[in-house]
């Protein structure tokens, strides 16, 4: 039987799911039911709200000094299926094995190379887009990096030019570690902006502020112009002299296209190579001190993959790349754990959205 609904009562908003399943789990013990399916159980990376479909720590289920999770704390998941046992019932735990959610920072170059060399070739043969909401861009300022204070001049276009990214609307927004987000009104580009490159003008822009913008339509398979040119200007007071970063966020408002930072002029020189480009992959250090991730688990990481498709498509968050042994492995130790350490019934593979077949029977084989 399922044991909860999509919109089940959060603890966010003072309820406790686990306190009751509790409270009817004799209920439904007198009512023949044998096994229960839970919801994911582990610390979701929208907090306390999520229905645990955007999995963070897991093995973090609501303890660490971190509070409840949806469904509740650690005592009260240990309370809920210890009920659910002495009324003869299993509980059954939902675990998500196809993406992972909400890790810390970190260099991804991986991403990089796919975004900087996808093309139309690529895309003619099915590849896909990175999602742009799951990168960020950082320039680094400040410190011995030779950037200062001047007008950053960002060019932004389709990698690749193909038809089938003209007109995708993205936001431009950049801040730094001292300036954050300003509050104010949505602002739009001003076209044309193609910049000195194409003979137009560009967006004057400002920290802590949100730009619409559109991929332009004149770039096709490397013949046009494209750009959109975004001027940064970046006072001293705006960042910390002995080292802070710009961080560039670029994200589609719709579906996702291919647009990325083609080139940075800082009145001197072109630094578009020293843009770093970041993923929130990193699962090294989590509360509970396990269930250790990084970029390398994830698509793309270098292994065969098109981002498309029933198994490579990144539908949600970030996809886990199960033919790494690490990740298997990483997998498989957590759906232990899970059916030995809180009794659980184990994984209902069923609910966890898309996994490979060759990954499906193997979480709670024996090493």
């Amino acid at each position: 039987m399922q044991g909860w609904y999509w919109d089940y009562p959060k603890t966010i908003d003072g309820n406790n799911w686990a306190d009751t399943i509790t409270a009817k789990a004799a209920e439904l013990g007198e009512a023949g039911i044998t096994h229960l399916w839970l919801p994911p159980l582990s610390r979701a990376s929208f907090g306390s709200g999520s229905n645990g479909y955007d999995p963070k720590d897991l093995y973090d289920l609501g303890e660490y000094g971190l509070g409840a999770t949806g469904y509740g704390t650690r005592a009260d998941v240990d309370a809920s299926i210890t009920a659910l046992n002495n009324a003869g019932i299993k509980a059954v735990a939902d675990v998500v094995y196809n993406h992972r959610d909400g890790g810390d920072a970190e260099q991804n170059t991986a991403v990089e190379g796919w975004i900087e060399n996808f093309n139309c070739t690529k895309r003619n043969s099915g590849d896909n887009p990175f999602p742009s909401d799951r990168v960020r861009y950082i320039i680094p300022i400040g410190g011995s990096t030779g950037n200062g204070a001047t007008t950053f001049y960002i060019k932004v276009r389709s990698r690749s030019g193909h038809p089938d990214f003209h007109n995708y609307e993205y936001k431009f927004y950049a801040q730094t570690n001292t300036v954050g987000y300003q509050g104010m009104p949505e602002q739009t580009e001003t076209e044309p902006n193609g910049g000195g490159d194409c003979g137009q003008g560009n967006t004057a822009v400002s920290l802590g502020v949100d730009y619409i913008a559109n991929v332009d339509s004149d770039y096709n398979c490397g013949s046009g112009c494209g750009i959109d040119e975004f001027a940064l200007n970046i006072s001293a007071s705006d960042y910390n002299a002995a080292g802070d970063s710009i961080y560039i966020y670029l994200n589609n408002t719709g579906g996702y296209s291919d647009h990325d930072i083609v080139g940075i002029w800082n009145g001197t020189m072109d630094i578009q190579s020293q843009v770093i480009y970041q993923t929130y992959t990193d699962f090294t250090n989590m509360p509970s001190g396990q269930g250790s991730m990084n970029y390398l688990n994830f698509k793309p990481n270098g292994n065969p993959t098109q981002l498309a498709g029933d198994w490579d498509a990144m539908l949600f968050f970030y996809d886990y790349d199960q033919d790494v042994l690490s990740t298997k492995e990483g997998l498989r130790d957590w759906s232990q754990w899970l059916d030995s350490d809180i009794n659980s019934g184990g994984p209902d593979s069923d609910k966890a959205a898309i996994i490979a077949i060759n990954f499906a029977g193997e979480p709670l084989e024996a090493e």
